[in-house]
């Protein structure tokens, strides 16, 4: 798509997590950005398809890429007898994000593991000779205080200068469980506003306001569609799961094209965003 420039100020940055995370989610993030709107992918340097992720980027250059860090649900960086606390035998973070960061929280004894593990995964990156447009956490892990903490001055190290905080008003869709989609609002509204607090002072970037977790796994048209009439940020950004296994599979069938997917290469989409005057960006374009 045609990257459109407006004189306006409201600016969107449109990425795909879990890039490298396995062939199809690799070959989903790459249509999606040479026929739909995306704009930027999240590394994760661990899983088994992230050298064919660097090898994509680097035949699409203008795709801007991040570290996606991975504490949670993946693959470790470090062997497992360097940082036995975090993973199992083999070399797995435990799956469940809610079990892991109760465990980094409580268990001081793991912290000297997390911080090692952390910097691997930031030379790791480093290796693939890849800039970084930004850095996120896989399953929002890198929001915990004790990772948080650690991440920053790594981004500072490294010359990362943008880093993803999740805020968006509570409007999920999808009426499944509406308790605990309560609660995961109430906690990132708590650790965003510390977490900023943390930034005061450093040439950290964060977008406004970005858009996601409500609907995660299941960003469809329909929600998509009416997203972007009613983005909150100056700099906004939204973010998808186009070809992964948690990926809500379209019109509610077995395999083939997922939902976020399909919404990202929507024609519909895409008229949406030039009638509303929206610019399509990357937090390198948007840092200048």
């Amino acid at each position: 798509m045609e990257r459109y420039w407006h004189k306006m100020t409201l600016s969107l940055i449109i990425n795909a997590d879990d890039f490298g995370a396995r062939p199809e989610t690799n070959a989903a993030i790459v249509r999606c950005l040479l026929e739909g709107v995306l704009t930027s992918a999240s590394l994760m340097v661990n899983e088994p398809a992230a050298r064919e992720a660097v090898e994509l980027r680097r035949e699409h250059p203008h795709l801007a890429v991040g570290l996606h860090l991975t504490l949670s649900d993946g693959c470790a960086a470090l062997p497992h007898s360097d940082i036995p606390l975090l993973t199992d035998d083999s070399n797995r973070f435990p799956s469940d994000p809610a079990r892991a960061g109760m465990r980094y929280y409580l268990n001081r004894g793991l912290r000297k593991q997390l911080k090692a593990e952390m910097r691997a995964q930031f030379e790791r990156y480093v290796s693939f000779e890849l800039p970084f447009d930004h850095v996120n956490g896989h399953q929002h892990m890198h929001m915990m205080s004790i990772v948080w903490d650690i991440l920053i001055p790594l981004c500072e190290e490294f010359g990362v200068h943008s880093v993803r905080i999740p805020y968006e008003e509570f409007r999920p869709a999808n009426r499944e469980r509406p308790i605990m989609r309560r609660i995961e609002m109430i906690f990132f509204n708590a650790v965003r506003k510390r977490n900023l607090r943390s930034l005061s002072g450093r040439s950290i970037y964060v977008a406004d306001r970005v858009y996601g977790q409500q609907e995660t796994g299941n960003m469809n048209e329909t929600y998509v569609l009416d997203l972007l009439t009613r983005l909150k940020g100056e700099v906004n950004e939204v973010y998808f799961h186009p070809g992964t296994l948690h990926a809500r599979p379209l019109n509610g069938g077995g395999r083939g094209m997922d939902v976020d997917q399909h919404a990202l290469l929507s024609a519909k989409v895409r008229r949406k965003i030039e009638e509303l005057g929206i610019r399509l960006t990357t937090y390198t374009e948007i840092r200048g």
